[in-house]
């Protein structure tokens, strides 16, 4: 094994913790059918072993009864050291989509952490107003938190890595507003990272 798969393997298993706890935090929260702002954890910081550095999650959960399935996002702030995730969501049908969220945080927080190490690592550029779709999904440190996110979760599904891409960009085009061609371009380039090309 290369030097490289390895410090990837490492670092990959050094998310598992954190990404864990913060999902069943949230799930707890999202159990009980509430909207408003959640400060994660309650005592203040996360504080993992091997992290960057303690960090806290807000959570905003939003209600929205005619969504067939919640629509998740999140953001890193890296000069505050937090991770915001929001969530829109039916409280009738979260039970039954319980399995889709824990695979949407399982990728949001793995993207989200991944670029909590690429700001202390001095890795992480200032937002860039004004770029296209294609633009945003194609730099470099954005291809590197998709790849960490898409691999979580093609782990915990047990899916092929290409498949949970193609599938992310399918269902997601409400967000992202890619076309097809550059969809494609952009999932090879995924693939590319992951193999280390």
């Amino acid at each position: 094994m290369d030097l490289t798969n390895k410090i990837n393997i490492t670092e990959s298993k050094m998310l598992r913790v954190p990404i864990r706890t913060i999902v069943k935090d949230i799930v707890e929260i999202l159990k009980l059918k509430k909207v408003g702002t959640f400060n994660l954890p309650s005592d203040s910081f996360y504080s993992f072993q091997n992290s960057m550095s303690d960090f806290s999650v807000e959570l905003y959960l939003k209600k929205k009864k005619k969504l067939p399935l919640p629509i998740i996002t999140g953001n890193y702030i890296h000069e505050e050291d937090v991770i915001e995730i929001i969530i829109f969501y039916n409280p009738e049908t979260i039970e039954k989509n319980l399995y889709f969220v824990i695979g949407e945080l399982n990728d949001i927080l793995a993207h989200e952490l991944t670029h909590m190490k690429q700001g202390y690592k001095g890795e992480l550029p200032s937002v860039e107003p004004n770029l296209t779709p294609f633009e945003y999904y194609t730099q470099k440190h954005e291809i590197e938190s998709q790849v960490e996110g898409f691999k979580r979760v093609s782990k915990l599904t047990n899916k092929n890595f290409e498949d949970v891409a193609t599938q992310w960009f399918e269902t997601h085009r409400d967000i992202h507003h890619l076309t097809k061609k550059e969809e494609t371009i952009i999932i090879n380039k995924l693939i590319d990272f992951k193999n280390g090309n």
